[in-house]
């Protein structure tokens, strides 16, 4: 049985990962730079990093690279069902409160937002910037999109508490997506 090159080069990049090379949440080199490694073009490439993307291996971002994601037994949040800020931190018995730092209804925002909510031009959205706290110390920053249609009306309020739950009032939640970051919170928020 014939096995095509990108496959070849997936194990490859695969190989390495398991062995330590690119670490969790590290960046890969460039297509470019895996394509002169593998003496090989772009396009192969990325059809091996396809691949990894589909067999969970890997995550690609269009505006920043291709990152390692951590092995699935490593990730706990949300395996037994969606769960969470509010929901994983009471399971840990922690006092969970949210501070609403900005919370506008805005037709103003990034094209990648636009993309990732595939928003129509000009579509309201919520726009909500939140400090979670457990236990009173600060634990995510979050900057949050939000179609205005699946919440009509919005108040600071309710953007306390758990956004999921509000939505699965009218809606049922098959799958959200989260990005997240590691940083240093800046002073004006702690």
């Amino acid at each position: 049985m014939v096995k095509y090159l990108y496959v070849e080069i997936a194990e490859a990049l695969r190989d390495d990962i398991q062995k330590g090379v690119y670490g969790i949440h590290q960046k890969l080199p460039s297509e470019t730079d895996l394509a002169n490694q593998f003496s090989t073009t772009r396009l192969t490439i990325r059809k091996a990093i396809d691949l990894l993307v589909k067999q969970h291996v890997v995550v690609r971002d269009r505006n920043r690279g291709t990152y390692v994601l951590a092995t699935q037994s490593k990730i706990s949040s949300g395996s037994s069902g969606l769960v969470g800020f509010t929901e994983a931190s009471k399971q840990f018995q922690l006092d969970v409160s949210t501070r609403v730092l900005d919370l506008r209804r805005t037709i103003v925002y990034p094209d990648y937002v636009a993309s990732k909510l595939d928003l129509a031009p000009q579509e309201p959205v919520w726009q909500i910037e939140r400090l979670r706290m457990a236990d009173g110390e600060a634990m995510t920053h979050e900057q949050i999109y939000l179609k205005q249609k699946i919440l009509p009306e919005l108040t600071a309020h309710e953007a306390q508490g758990s956004l999921y739950r509000l939505i699965e009032q009218t809606i049922p939640i098959g799958y959200a997506n989260q990005e997240l970051e590691a940083v240093v919170l800046e002073k004006r928020l702690k």
